[in-house]
């Protein structure tokens, strides 16, 4: 069959025919037929269909294939994979065909399965893109010719933008890739493969680069004068290891589909960082489309910071705006997730492959997880940090088939003992979880055979269905809770499960609703409970209930000064609290998130800014602590450790307005040197609290 020059809106189904279909170029060798004779599926499905010609070689010649959506994949599921040629189950031949422009879950440009290796000669595939995985090509085994290169780049998808190859190992021959030495960014795949290229199609730049939606793709992305329009277009053109991190920097904005056609997921890439202006300016928009974020090549000393996730609706796997397999040296910092979706997890979901790598590790500070539907985090690692985090109001989508919702779940893989994870200054409120497809499901946290050390965190005001709890411990998790509220959740706070694997809970220092005797259990479980030391079970925490910090302590809470120095070895007090106030304030650290800060609601003190000045900071032997009194009054002047726990008092006494000077040789209160790190100087007058400086001590 031959085919004139011209575009055809259609969408083609070999329909499993031994069909030679052709431009003019079949016959004549011109290269404009390719070029002038396009097949256009108006994003109404695959371009080309090719399936089950088991037993014949269709052909598909001279062509531009362009504006393919998709065909429902084979299997269970029904994703559209295969924007420009879909293959199936068939030995076809593509040859000499344009294949650009092109969307798809797997395989924008190409999609192929089932292992009867068709081939390709002398196309071009390029500026295509998969939601997941494949942006050029996605195949189980398919031939690249040897004797008629052909080109693919600049293709772009969440794992392998221009190649992933499936399960049999091959070897890839090409003219022209967009880079010559391909990382997993460009070239992914299951097994084993072999690539070889000739050329390249750009040279990646080894340095930051500046992205903006008033920008250009075309402009040097070097400068924040010059910067791309694109988070994607940076991303193909950087270049980084490790002895050389780059940072792609944002500037403010929203970036979105539909009003930057940016492309999403973000396919992130180990030592690139991604830097936005601030979470409340710099917006990463979806609009439902897919995921924002992915990696599925254990990503390596990656830092994400100052940026807002939003809109995200995965097309697959019902894992929510980031998506990460087993990152490494991982950190999110001064992040929004909010108004996204997912069957499973909506805002972040780490995931293992069946085992977690001994270097996985992932640190969340000053991230906002708030108003997404379904449950909103699920992580796993080897080791995980969250500090200064808030996980609240949470909510099902009471339209999906299996309405769940609730705050977080941490999970380790086989053996507890060598998962650590610690949670400081973490608030879990509002979260509402209605998962009846499985018992006990909580609507707060989850914690899976691993040790889970909490410190200073609030868990309140969380729902769950009749049999749930707040927090459920299971399958040989150990638990020390710290300084810590649970409080005003429905139906309970805590349930220990030891049906397969006994677990352990140690509480102290801690305000736990109901008390010891309101802790379910099942199984053969340790509760190791601090009578002398935990608030009663009938106490109430007094929180504010308004305002900015709701869950901040009134200045009659029982939780004040309630709380506990001695932590173990490796567990630091924060310096700060949840709000960003002084984490100590009176004799001793509060229970809870927040720290009372010496005034009721609406009734914060002056600061009279007594200007508290340290020289030098760091210092050896030796510091100087100025400050001036305005006014006659009682100063104490102390210095803390990081633990809170009080070193020395260098003034107490009652005073007129004047100057002071106080030397501190780095001796505690029995004149033996303290030993180097991070200490606070306090000033109090009239037991009010003015001003905390840190300090840090050096080796001589």
């Amino acid at each position: 069959m031959l085919v004139y020059p011209g575009t055809y809106y259609e969408n083609i189904d070999f329909l499993g025919k031994n069909i030679k279909l052709g431009s003019l170029y079949l016959t004549t060798g011109v290269d404009s037929f390719i070029r002038n004779t396009i097949i256009d599926g108006n994003q109404e499905g695959s371009v080309v269909k090719i399936t089950n010609s088991y037993n014949n070689s269709p052909i598909l010649c001279g062509f531009t294939i362009e504006n393919g959506n998709g065909s429902p994949s084979p299997g269970p599921y029904n994703y559209k994979v295969g924007g420009g040629i879909f293959i199936n189950q068939s030995s076809c031949k593509i040859n000499s065909c344009i294949i650009k422009n092109n969307i798809g879950y797997r395989g924008g440009g190409i999609y192929e399965h089932g292992g009867y290796t068709p081939t390709l000669e002398n196309c071009t595939i390029f500026n295509n893109q998969a939601f997941y995985q494949g942006g050029g090509i996605y195949c189980w085994e398919i031939t690249l010719s040897q004797d008629s290169l052909c080109n693919v780049y600049m293709n772009y998808a969440g794992d392998g933008c221009d190649f992933y190859g499936g399960y049999e190992y091959a070897e890839v021959f090409v003219d022209t890739f967009t880079v010559l030495n391909p990382d997993k960014f460009y070239f992914s795949a299951r097994s084993d493969y072999t690539f070889n290229c000739q050329n390249t199609k750009i040279e990646p730049i080894n340095s930051d680069l500046y992205v903006s939606p008033q920008g250009d793709n075309n402009n040097s992305g070097l400068t924040p004068d010059d910067p791309y329009k694109n988070i994607y277009k940076a991303l193909i053109m950087i270049n980084s290891d490790s002895t050389h991190h780059n940072t792609i920097h944002l500037s403010p904005g929203r970036y979105s589909p539909f009003e930057t056609n940016e492309k999403y997921p973000i396919n992130l890439r180990s030592y690139v960082s991604i830097m936005g202006d601030n979470p409340e300016n710099t917006i990463l928009d979806a609009d439902s489309l897919s995921r924002l974020c992915l990696d599925r090549s254990n990503e390596k000393d990656v830092t994400i910071k100052n940026l807002t996730f939003t809109n995200s609706c995965p097309i697959e796997f019902g894992y929510g705006a980031m998506m990460l397999f087993q990152p490494r040296g991982f950190i999110l910092n001064k992040l929004i997730f909010t108004n996204n979706y997912a069957e499973h997890k909506s805002a972040i979901s780490i995931l293992s492959t069946g085992e977690i790598l001994d270097s996985t590790s992932l640190y969340l500070e000053d991230v906002l997880i708030e108003n997404n539907y379904q449950r909103a985090a699920g992580l796993e690692a080897k080791e995980l940090v969250l500090k200064n985090v808030v996980v609240k109001n949470n909510l099902p989508d009471y339209s999906a088939e299996f309405p769940t919702g609730g705050g977080l779940t941490l999970f380790g893989i086989y053996n507890p003992d060598n998962y650590n994870f610690y949670l400081y200054n973490v608030e879990i409120t509002e979260n509402v979880n209605v998962d009846n497809e499985w018992s006990h499901m909580p609507s707060a946290l989850r914690v899976s055979k691993a040790n889970l050390n909490m410190v200073n965190c609030t868990i309140g005001n969380n729902s769950a269905t009749s049999d749930g709890e707040a927090f459920k411990i299971q399958e040989g998790a150990t638990v020390n809770i710290y300084n810590s509220i649970l409080y005003g959740d429905t139906p309970r706070e805590i349930f220990v499960d030891g049906t397969y694997e006994s677990c352990e809970l140690n509480v102290y220092n801690s305000l736990i609703e109901g008390g010891m005797w309101d802790i379910y259990t099942v199984g053969n479980n340790t509760i190791n409970w601090d009578g002398n030391n935990n608030l009663p079970g009938d106490a109430d925490p007094c929180w504010i209930g308004s305002g900015e910090y709701p869950y901040q302590l009134l200045n009659i809470s029982p939780c004040i000064d309630a709380g506990t120095l001695d932590l173990p070895d490796g567990i630091e007090l924060p310096e700060y609290d949840l709000a960003g106030n002084p984490r100590i304030y009176g004799e001793t650290v509060d229970i809870g998130a927040y720290e009372w800060n010496g005034y009721a609601i609406n009734e914060k003190p002056e600061d009279e800014n007594p200007n508290l000045i340290l020289a030098p900071n760091p210092f050896c032997n030796q510091t100087s602590i100025s400050f001036q009194l305005t006014q006659t009054g009682i100063v104490n002047l102390s210095i803390y450790n990081i633990k809170g726990q009080k070193v020395k008092t260098l003034i107490d006494a009652f005073s007129c307005p004047a100057k002071f000077q106080v030397n501190w040789k780095g001796t505690d209160r029995h004149g033996y040197p303290v030993a180097n790190g991070t200490y606070f100087a306090k000033l109090i007058i009239d037991d009010k609290e003015k001003v905390v400086r840190k300090f840090i001590k050096l080796s001589d």
